[in-house]
């Protein structure tokens, strides 16, 4: 079952729940797929404009992210209510997500590479990175990763 299908069936059952905030914040991921799968179909060769599951995480991702920058702005702007109503979007979005490495784990996958690959130099770093982000794809914090493996390449 697609990412979509299920926040799809959710926003059916948050309906019958009464959940206002859910049903809302549910619906503006169904238009960011939806308008990502258009986008998409408008590039291809006319065939299959299915999403994958990588584009849909990572198009939720997005949106966390946006929820986030949001929350900021507004908490910056002295609107705490609006503030935290973003941040609650957030963390409704991220049901959807696969659980991000934590620190620890990222260190160890990213050492793991580097000693795999025999990579030992700070000018190492882009081929660390590119290699941890595709191997781990979607399950990797960036900020997390680019630490770990500064830390790993002594850089």
């Amino acid at each position: 079952m697609s990412l979509e299908t299920r926040i799809r069936e959710d926003i059916t059952a948050a309906m019958k729940a009464g959940e206002k905030q859910v049903v809302d914040t549910l619906r503006m991921a169904v238009a960011a797929l939806s308008r990502a799968q258009v986008d998409k179909r408008g590039q291809g060769d006319g065939g299959d404009a299915a999403l994958s599951e990588d584009e849909e995480v990572k198009i939720l991702r997005t949106c966390v992210k946006m929820r986030r920058e949001a929350a900021t702005a507004f908490r910056d702007g002295g609107a705490e209510d609006r503030a935290v109503a973003e941040e609650e979007e957030g963390v409704i979005l991220e049901a959807y997500l696969p659980q991000l490495m934590d620190a620890g784990a990222t260190e160890a996958a990213v050492r793991a590479i580097a000693t795999e690959l025999d990579l030992s130099e700070p000018g190492d770093m882009g081929r660390l990175m590119g290699e941890a982000m595709k191997r781990h794809k979607g399950l990797l914090d960036g900020g997390l990763a680019r630490t770990a493996a500064q830390t790993v390449l002594g850089g």
